[in-house]
């Protein structure tokens, strides 16, 4: 009982921290992965992935951006948001390389 506080309360500092990572695998801790409340963290931890995966494509990072992307897939393959976002990150990718390719 108390290990599953620690690791929820550890899942809920690392999301306030803004390490959606390690509150992401926290969550699916097997001791509390089927409970209601991991699932809702998952949730938030998955929204903030998405949420710095567009920051990320905002400031041009956009490997960072599909690192994001790919670990919210992983998780969730239909993760609101985050299928357009790959596909948009896809296609810039391909420009840059483009524009790369033509300026050598």
């Amino acid at each position: 009982m108390f290990d599953r506080f620690l690791i929820y309360s550890r899942a809920r500092k690392a999301l306030h921290a803004g390490q959606f990572e390690t509150a992401l695998r926290l969550a699916q801790e097997p001791s509390i992965a089927p409970e209601r409340r991991a699932a809702q963290l998952r949730e938030k931890a998955l929204k903030g992935l998405l949420a710095r995966a567009r920051r990320r494509v905002g400031d041009g990072l956009w490997t960072a951006a599909r690192q994001d992307v790919d670990a919210i897939l992983a998780v969730d393959a239909e993760f609101p948001g985050a299928t357009a976002l790959r596909d948009e990150l896809g296609q810039a990718l391909a420009r840059a390389e483009g524009v790369s390719r033509e300026a050598a």
